[in-house]
């Protein structure tokens, strides 16, 4: 099963976002070595997984007329699938992190991952 699928099976609350067009392009992006890098860099240092990406997934996103960064679901679903992608890299979520960066995502609270067994 593919982690975007797994990630509708596991939050069916999402799936209004099944055909969006820039959410699918956003959780490609956010798969992608460099992104799942950064994230779990931020996750190392103690930082949010999002702290990684979130001034460069802002840049992307925030114009996409389908893709509303104002809206908290939506940005709580953004929240869930760095939590989703990261899991297959053995980190787990273990609480909130407040983001020190970002327009839209500077006052949201955010899980933190960290390796398993740490």
């Amino acid at each position: 099963m593919s982690v975007i699928d797994r990630f509708f099976e596991n939050n069916p609350t999402c799936n209004g976002f099944k055909d969006n067009v820039s959410f699918n392009e956003l959780f490609s992006w956010l798969e992608e070595a460099t992104q799942v890098f950064n994230m779990i860099q931020a996750c190392n240092n103690n930082q949010a997984a999002l702290e990684g990406v979130v001034k460069e997934l802002e840049e992307k996103y925030s114009n996409r007329s389908d893709l509303d960064l104002t809206d908290h679901f939506t940005r709580r679903t953004i929240g869930r699938v760095v939590k989703e992608i990261l899991i297959d890299f053995g980190y787990i979520q273990t609480g909130e992190k407040s983001l020190s960066q970002g327009e839209y995502f500077n006052r949201f609270p955010k899980e933190v991952s960290h390796p398993q067994g740490m």
